[in-house]
This record gives C-alpha cells, structure tokens and sequence, in this order.
C-alpha cells in the first residue's frame, strides 16, 4: 500500500496546489503588487498604466497614520480577544455538560451545532432584529453605540460558533 501512495501522491495532489496557487497565492500577490499602486479597483483613461502610478509606501504610512484605521484596528484585537476567550470558555463548559448527559447526547451535540449551519448573512439579520428588538425596550439600538455593536457582534458570533467549538 505504501508503494501506492508513493505512486500518486504527486499526481493526485496536483489539483489540490493548482487551486491553491490561483484562489489564494495569485491573489494574495496581486493585493500586496496593487498596494504599492495608485490602483483604485478600475482602469484609468488617462494613465500611461494600467494600474495607476507607482507609489511605494505612501498607502501604507497614509493608512498607519489615518485614526480611522487605528480604531478599527483596536477594536478588532478587542474583538478577537473577547470572542476566542468567551467561546473557549463556553465550549468548554457546553462539552463538558453534554459528556454527562446519558440519554439525548447526540440530540443536544445536533442542537448546538446547528447554529453553524446557518449562513452569516442570515444569521446577522435574525440577531439584528432580536437584539434592536430587545434594545428598543430602552429606546437604544445596536447603532447607538459602538458598545452595543461590539457586544451585539460578540453574541452572534459566540452564539454561532460555540457549538462547533464544542
């Protein structure tokens, strides 16, 4: 069987690095080439290229020195840390609780995964509505503040992901 795997191991993972190379390093090279660019997402009548002037680092001191990209940048490390922490902890806890149960284990495996199953966009509309709903209550909504965003975004992402985690 070994001499088998020798055989086609090359051949058959051919298919696997070509889709490699185009969906992910193809365009991951030409986003890193169009960030030293003028490039604006379409083609320019007057430019003497097709993809704007050459403009080296100046898009990225542009960007490190830009406040709306330091605050977005914040609050997605603040995101992150919240979210893997709490769906760690929660997973954790969940697994644990259904490790326990005798009878409906598999039932409640199937139940807290299918939030996974469930498309974002969806998703996000059905928590939009649940939790402006909810806020309405208060005369607040997920727009009032960057606060309730963060923690709305926080909900619906643990929520989803808790079961597969588990």
């Amino acid at each position: 069987m070994e001499k088998y795997y020798k055989k086609w191991f090359k051949i058959l993972n051919i298919p696997a690095i070509i889709l490699f190379v185009v969906v992910i390093l193809v365009p991951f090279i030409m986003g890193v080439a169009y960030s030293f660019t003028a490039w604006r997402g379409s083609y320019f009548k007057g430019s003497e290229h097709w993809y704007g002037a050459l403009v080296g680092f100046k898009n990225y001191i542009k960007v490190f020195h830009s406040q709306k990209f330091i605050t977005s940048f914040v609050y997605t490390i603040k995101f992150t840390v919240v979210a893997v922490v709490i769906k760690n902890i929660v997973s954790l806890g969940m697994a644990l609780m259904v490790r326990k149960v005798g009878k409906g284990k598999g039932f409640f495996r199937t139940v807290f995964f299918m939030p996974n199953l469930i498309g974002g966009i969806i998703l996000g509309y059905v928590w939009q509505l649940l939790l402006n709903g909810l806020l309405l209550q208060i005369n607040k909504t997920l727009t009032y503040s960057s606060v309730y965003g963060f923690w709305g975004l926080v909900i619906l992402m643990c929520w989803q992901q808790i079961g597969y985690m588990m």
